[in-house]
């Protein structure tokens, strides 16, 4: 495991950084915008498949060869164009992993290998949900 991510809003100790994508941040005032995380779980088979996680959801990223999160990165840089609102479901490659009433599809996880870390998923996606919450900014 690389570098731990440690800051106010995840309380997990085993997210590791190389596989979140933030942008901004950079410049003094500039406003972090929370892209994705992710985890590697073993399949059943014992390969590595890269579960994405953001503040709605967790999804592998196309089914047939799964992309881990270099891939994963190296591609929203390369569109240069990121939009919160389209990514990642308007992509035929995201496998979500809940459901429209935010069930876990136990269906997906066995298909891929990984139903034995469902409350592990669970877990994750709580522990990265502030990302999601709106505040109100006082004017």
């Amino acid at each position: 495991m690389g570098k731990p991510v440690v800051n106010d809003v995840v309380k997990l100790t085993d997210w590791d950084s190389s596989g979140w994508l933030q942008k901004g941040g950079k410049k003094p005032g500039s406003r972090v915008v929370f892209v994705f995380a992710s985890k590697v779980y073993k399949t059943d088979e014992g390969k590595d498949l890269t579960v994405f996680f953001i503040p709605s959801t967790a999804y592998v990223w196309d089914e047939d060869d799964p992309w881990n999160a270099e891939e994963m990165k190296a591609w929203i840089k390369e569109k240069g164009n990121y939009d919160p609102d389209a990514y990642p479901f308007d992509y035929d490659e995201c496998v979500d992993l809940f459901d429209y009433n935010n069930e876990i599809r136990e269906d997906v996880l066995e298909r891929l290998g990984i139903a034995k870390y469902k409350d592990d998923i669970i877990a994750h996606l709580d522990d990265i949900a502030p990302y999601g919450e709106e505040t109100e900014a006082s004017m």
